[in-house]
């Protein structure tokens, strides 16, 4: 099990980071879970919050699997800290390892990023776009750090990064336009408060299968 947050200002590169890495996982064989629209070559399946929480209590499964979690505080924030939600989402980061489960998580507020998550994180990706936003972007860089940000007794730099190009250069074999089409760059996560508002209250309820009724595999043509 590894477990990367990929953490830095809007559109500094996050979620086409992300997309770059489900996948890779992807065609090295895992499964893909994730709340990303995803456009094909992907076949994964679309979550929403209580279908990803569901994961902990779907029978074992060790097949490899990764999990990609756009705009994590949306769904799972720190000030909700006594909610079900957070105390199910320990469940299912303590349960990864057991389920060959790698998660992969951006958000671009550290402190709003709940105990549940900061305290299995392998990894830090800080994430920036030269030049800043709103210009179009020419680079994106990316410093890897061990731990996170707010657990300060493991949080050191390893000394690696690697800078991406936004369009193909020569000499660069990755460029990030290459994945722009393989996912909606303007999908938004909606807050859990505010689906919590629109339909009302909404009962809690972990299934012993995967997913609700909502969620559903996703083979894209």
């Amino acid at each position: 099990m590894t477990v990367t947050f990929l953490y830095g200002k809007p559109r500094a590169g996050k979620g086409i980071h992300m997309v770059m890495t489900m996948l890779h996982d992807f065609q090295h064989g895992r499964k893909i879970f994730s709340n990303m629209d995803l456009n094909p070559p992907f076949e994964y399946t679309k979550l929403d919050i209580y279908d990803t929480l569901n994961l902990a209590a779907m029978d074992m499964d060790i097949s490899p699997k990764t999990l990609g979690i756009q705009e994590f505080s949306k769904w799972f924030d720190s000030h909700r800290s006594n909610s079900k939600e957070n105390t199910a989402l320990t469940a299912l980061t303590g349960q990864a390892g057991k389920r060959e489960l790698d998660i992969i998580y951006d958000d671009q507020f550290a402190n709003r990023i709940p105990d549940g998550i900061r305290y299995v994180t392998d990894y830090t990706i800080i994430c920036h776009r030269d030049p800043p936003h709103p210009a179009e972007p020419i680079m994106f860089q990316y410093l890897v750090f061990e731990g996170f940000p707010h657990v300060n007794y493991h949080f050191k730099y390893t000394g690696r990064s690697y800078t991406i190009p936004a369009k193909k250069i020569e000499g660069f074999p990755v460029y990030m336009e290459q994945f722009y089409t393989l996912y909606n760059t303007r999908q938004a996560t909606q807050s859990l408060i505010m689906r919590q508002h629109e339909g009302g209250k909404m009962n809690y309820d972990l299934s012993p299968e995967l997913g609700s009724k909502k969620s559903k595999r996703v083979k894209t043509s």
